[in-house]
């Protein structure tokens, strides 16, 4: 580990994804300072695919699926299904996610930024009651 985790950041995308996966097969047998070691490496590194034009992105980026982050609309700021996929072990995949970063919680400055938005929407009078309710 001592040799790939400094690399992470020179790696393509597919050997991140190969990296990730032998850390979970990797992480019954690590101790608490290696997958510490680990989890910190990859938060420091862009390593989700986010969309079509594949932009790699970091964990703290995203969103964890959640209902009340589908009620503000971040389904486009979630980790995509696919990448679980590829990592073909979604709890763990889940669990590490949320380690490296991946947001639980609505930050402050993002929700004053989405009030800041709604209101702006709705003294423009482009915004309809309907709207706000769904």
């Amino acid at each position: 580990m001592t040799v790939v985790l400094p690399q992470l950041s020179q790696l393509t995308w597919q050997n991140l994804m190969e990296a990730a996966c032998l850390f979970f097969v990797l992480q019954p047998i690590c101790d608490t300072q290696s997958m510490e070691a680990i989890v910190a490496a990859f938060q420091e590194v862009a390593f989700i695919i986010l969309d079509a034009r594949r932009t790699l992105c970091l964990a703290s980026y995203l969103y964890h699926d959640m209902p009340s982050f589908r009620t503000l609309q971040l389904q486009n700021f979630f980790v995509p299904k696919s990448y679980f996929k590829k990592l073909r072990s979604y709890w763990k995949a889940v669990d590490f996610l949320l380690k490296a970063g991946v947001c639980t919680s609505f930050p402050v400055e993002d929700f004053v930024a989405l009030a800041e938005e709604v209101e702006h929407e709705a003294t423009r009078g482009t915004c309809h009651a309907a709207e706000l309710l769904d």
